[in-house]
C-alpha cells in the first residue's frame, strides 16, 4: 500500500545508489586502474532495483547517470577514445545493458512480490477453506446429532447407502408403552410452562432410562411413551431389557410422586404395558419421516398399557413365559382386551433374589447383567 513512509524510504534509497554511481564515476575518473568494468555499476542498480518500494523512471535516471559517467571517464581517461564517437557509442552501449539488468532484476522482484503475495493469499485462502471445513464438520456432527435423536444410527447408515423403501420383518420383539393416570383432567390444572416442564422431565429420564438398556424409543404421543427393544437390530432377552427399564422407570416415577407430595403439588402416575411378538419396523413420510413399528404385537402391547394399574407394570402372557425366570410376577386373572376376548395378564413384582442387587429387587447384579449378552439370538 503506498504511503509516505513508503514513498521517503524509496527515494531515500535511490539517493544511496545515486551517490555510489556518482563515487564509482569519480573514482573511475581519477583512477589509474581499469575500473570501468560494469560490474561496479551494475552494483547500485541492482541495489535500488531490487529495493522493496522501486519506480522504473528511477531505475532508467540511474542506468543514464552510470552510462554518462563511464562514458565522461572512459573520455577523459583513455586514449583509445579521444575520438567523441567511440564513447558515445559504448555509452549507449552501456546504458542498455544497465537498463536491460535493472529492468529484468526490477521485473524479477516483482514477480517474486507476487509471488509471495499470491502464497499469502493461498494461505489465507487455505485457512479460510480449513475454517470452513470445520465449520461444515461441526454442523455435519449437529446435523448427524439431530438425526439420531429421530433415527436409529443402524437405520441413518442405511439411509446413506439406500434411498428406497426400508422396512423389516422381525420375529419377536418387546415393546412397552407407558402414559399417565387421569392426564387430561390433571393437565388442566397445570399452567402451559408447568405442564410441558414436567413432561420433559419425566420423559427425559425415561430417554435416559432405555438408552441404558439398548431400548429403541419410537415416540411419544402426548403423555404416551413408546419404546421397543429387539429393534433394528436383533437383540438377545431384549425382553430382560424392557422389563428392567420399566422397573428403573417406575421407581423413578415412585420416587417422583413422593417429592410432589411434599412440596403439596400434583403428581404424575404411570401405567406401564409391555408385550412380546412380531412386529414391522420401518422409515415413513417423505418430510419429518420417522421410524415406527406396526402389527399386532404393537397394539396389544397399548391395550396392556391401558389395562394397567398406577405405578404397576402389565405384561402379556406371553412376555411372562419369557421373563417368569428372572422376575416375581403376580397372575392377575384373565382381563377384557379391547377388540379381543379375555387374556392372561402379569404384574412383575421385582427381580428375583438371585438376580437382584438389592432387597426390594429393583437393580439387577452382574449374573442377570451378563446373561443378557451370553445367551444366544
Amino acid at each position: 500500500m503506498f504511503s509516505i513512509k513508503n514513498l521517503s524510504n524509496q527515494y531515500l534509497v535511490f539517493a544511496i545508489s545515486l551517490f555510489i554511481i556518482i563515487g564509482i564515476g569519480y573514482i573511475d575518473y581519477i583512477s589509474s586502474f581499469e575500473m570501468s568494468f560494469s560490474i561496479f555499476y551494475l552494483v547500485p542498480i541492482s541495489f535500488y532495483a531490487l529495493y522493496r518500494d522501486t519506480q522504473k523512471i528511477l531505475i532508467i535516471i540511474l542506468t543514464f547517470f552510470s552510462a554518462a559517467l563511464w562514458g565522461v571517464s572512459e573520455f577523459f581517461t583513455n586514449d583509445m577514445y579521444s575520438h567523441l564517437f567511440f564513447p558515445i557509442w559504448n555509452t549507449l552501449v552501456r546504458f542498455v545493458i544497465f537498463l536491460a539488468i535493472g529492468i529484468l532484476l526490477f521485473i524479477m522482484k516483482n514477480k517474486h512480490k507476487n509471488l509471495i503475495k499470491s502464497n499469502s493469499e493461498l494461505t489465507r485462502l487455505n485457512n479460510e477453506i480449513e475454517n470452513v471445513n470445520k465449520q461444515l464438520s461441526i454442523e455435519k456432527h449437529r446435523y448427524e446429532g439431530l438425526l439420531t435423536n429421530i433415527l436409529p444410527v443402524k437405520i441413518i447408515e442405511r439411509l446413506n447407502d439406500y434411498h428406497g423403501l426400508i422396512a423389516n420383518n422381525f420375529e419377536q420383539c418387546t415393546v412397552m408403552f407407558t402414559d399417565f393416570k387421569d392426564f387430561s383432567i390433571l393437565a388442566e390444572e397445570y399452567s402451559t410452562e408447568e405442564l410441558v416442564t414436567e413432561l420433559n422431565f419425566c420423559f427425559s429420564k425415561f430417554d435416559d432410562v432405555i438408552l441404558k438398556y439398548g431400548i429403541e424409543k419410537i415416540k411419544t404421543i402426548g403423555d404416551s411413551y413408546m419404546c421397543v427393544g429387539g429393534i433394528p437390530m436383533p437383540k438377545a432377552k431384549h425382553y430382560i431389557d424392557v422389563i428392567l427399564a420399566a422397573i428403573e422407570i417406575s421407581e423413578f416415577m415412585e420416587q417422583y410422586k413422593k417429592k410432589r407430595i411434599e412440596v403439596g403439588k400434583n403428581f404424575f402416575e404411570i401405567r406401564i404395558g409391555i408385550h412380546t411378538g412380531p412386529l414391522i419396523a420401518g422409515v415413513v413420510g417423505k418430510h419429518k419421516f420417522s421410524y415406527d413399528v406396526w402389527g399386532d404385537t404393537v397394539n396389544y402391547a397399548s391395550r396392556l398399557e391401558n389395562a394397567s394399574m398406577p405405578g404397576l407394570i402389565n405384561i402379556s402372557e406371553t412376555t411372562h413365559l419369557l421373563v417368569m425366570e428372572y422376575f416375581d410376577c403376580i397372575y392377575r386373572g384373565k382381563i377384557a382386551v379391547k377388540n379381543k376376548c379375555e387374556a392372561n395378564m402379569y404384574f412383575v413384582q421385582r427381580i428375583k433374589r438371585e438376580f437382584s442387587n438389592d432387597e426390594n429387587g429393583r437393580i439387577p447384579n452382574e449374573k442377570l447383567i451378563s446373561l443378557k449378552y451370553t445367551q444366544p439370538l
